[in-house]
């Protein structure tokens, strides 16, 4: 029986001792697997168009060009949005970033088409969080909830929707009716701690869309 115990022993010892590697191991796969920011891997950046390298009146047109080039209107049940190109750049220290860590808010102004109250056209501003696809390549739309929209009394203000992902808009120039055809004008990337901010106009946005950018609330 002393002859046998001694190898159980041991054989008891290594087996502990790799029960405790195995799960050192794996808590630190799983916290780097939910902890790791995404702006510590290269190769996540390397994804989008990486702008790292130029600066000034170049960095700012490749930005421009870049948000704009990937713009699609995108259609979610009863909700819809513009979803624009993301990119990578360069802080002031020379540190590779993200758009959207750059910049929290994108506002997106729009003019009602085929549609005018004494002479003027509606105006309407959609405001939300940047936040960027899983691929990195896209910002996420802010997507505008327009069946809520449609159900509001028409007129100028502001209305805010504060479900999964919070939008403002700020309407002026509405009468009696919401219009349902809207013609993007311009983008605005910002933050306003930082005082930084990214404005695509509407004669640059006309130059790099080959065709206006409309969405229809029908």
């Amino acid at each position: 029986m002393g002859a046998l115990g001694e190898p159980l022993k041991k054989l008891g010892t290594i087996f502990v001792l790799f029960a405790i590697s195995f799960l050192f191991g794996y808590g630190m796969i799983v916290r780097t697997a939910y902890w790791e920011p995404v702006n510590r891997d290269p190769a996540a950046v390397r994804q989008v168009s990486d702008f790292s390298n130029l600066s000034g009146t170049d960095l700012t047109l490749a930005m421009k060009k870049r948000l704009l080039e990937g713009a699609s209107v995108v259609r979610m049940q009863s909700s819809l949005g513009v979803e624009l190109g993301h990119f990578a750049m360069a802080k002031l220290t020379g540190e590779k970033t993200l758009a959207c860590q750059e910049f929290e808010k994108v506002t997106l102004r729009f003019v009602a088409d085929g549609v005018a109250v004494s002479g003027e056209r509606p105006e309407m501003e959609v405001e939300g969080a940047c936040e960027f696809s899983t691929d990195m390549t896209k910002i996420n739309p802010i997507l505008i909830p327009f069946d809520k929209i449609m159900t509001e009394k028409p007129g100028d203000g502001e209305i805010q929707y504060r479900d999964s992902k919070p939008v403002t808009l700020r309407f002026h120039g509405v009468s009696e009716q919401w219009p349902t055809r809207w013609l993007l004008t311009s983008v605005r990337l910002s933050n306003p701690g930082l005082q930084k901010e990214l404005l695509v106009d509407n004669q640059e946005l006309s130059a790099i869309l080959s065709h206006p950018m409309l969405i229809n609330f029908k």
